[in-house]
């Protein structure tokens, strides 16, 4: 939302400060006579014009430095778009794992408490084998000394 006004204002800057940085306006003349013979041999790649080698008339300065200014502004606006993208879905991406640490924690949790309970559920029925035993014994012990 706020990257077209800057890059607007980023362009204008460039074409109209040219002036003052004459190495800074050659590059952006470089780049803007780059882009045009880049953008003109795609276009007669897609419309089977004429091979990639064919000659490509050179812009006029002006018109050079407005297509490299653009080109800055437009690389600058989609490339901030396109880091911003990537760390949104590394922010997901890091929330979910994240998540999944927590739900795993959880699972741990509840695993470790149930096998306390298990081991808790063991001993108590240990012990009541046991005593159940016991009770048997002496029941046997009763009974056969009644019959004697």
């Amino acid at each position: 939302m706020f990257t077209r006004p800057v890059t607007n204002h980023l362009k204008n800057s460039l074409k109209h400060k040219h002036d003052h940085h004459p190495y800074f306006k050659l590059q952006i003349l470089n780049l803007g006579q780059f882009y045009h013979r880049i953008q003109i041999k795609i276009q007669r790649r897609l419309m089977n014009i004429s091979s990639s080698d064919s000659y490509v008339k050179p812009l006029p300065d002006d018109k050079a430095l407005e297509s490299g200014a653009e080109f800055i502004g437009e690389f600058l606006a989609y490339g901030t778009l396109f880091i911003w993208g990537i760390y949104e879905i590394n922010k997901f991406s890091e929330e979910g794992k994240a998540k999944e640490n927590k739900q795993a924690e959880i699972y741990r949790d509840i695993d470790f408490k149930l096998e306390g309970l298990n081991a808790k559920h063991e001993n108590l029925m240990d012990r009541l084998e046991k005593e159940l035993n016991r009770r048997r014994d002496v029941e046997e012990k009763s009974t056969d000394t009644d019959e004697d």
